[in-house]
């Protein structure tokens, strides 16, 4: 998955799964693996997510109606955040405060 981000700026957040004829979304983690047909949901600007598209032979998808949109978030445990103005991560690069 850093391979994405470091070459493409991709970051590759969750895929969506047809097991036992049940629809999931799975959170992106170093040991899923890729099956045919599975779907992966990237952030990316729209050049990246070409080249992504031309380079790893996928088909792209149409964006998902709000309502799954939001299953699928809450499936992978993501959510939508907003900075309050006081907020201590304002003015500070995400490598910063999210290293391990």
């Amino acid at each position: 998955m850093k391979h994405l981000y470091d070459e493409l700026g991709a970051v590759l957040v969750c895929f969506e799964k047809h097991q036992r004829g049940k629809l999931q979304f799975l959170a992106a983690l170093p040991e899923t693996v890729f099956e045919t047909n599975d779907a992966i949901f990237v952030i990316a600007e729209t050049d990246q997510a070409q080249q992504l598209i031309e380079t790893q032979q996928l088909v792209e998808m149409a964006p998902l109606d709000p309502r799954t949109r939001a299953e699928a978030l809450q499936e992978v445990g993501a959510a939508e955040l907003m900075l309050a103005p006081e907020a201590k991560l304002i003015g500070k690069p995400l490598g910063d405060e999210f290293q391990n």
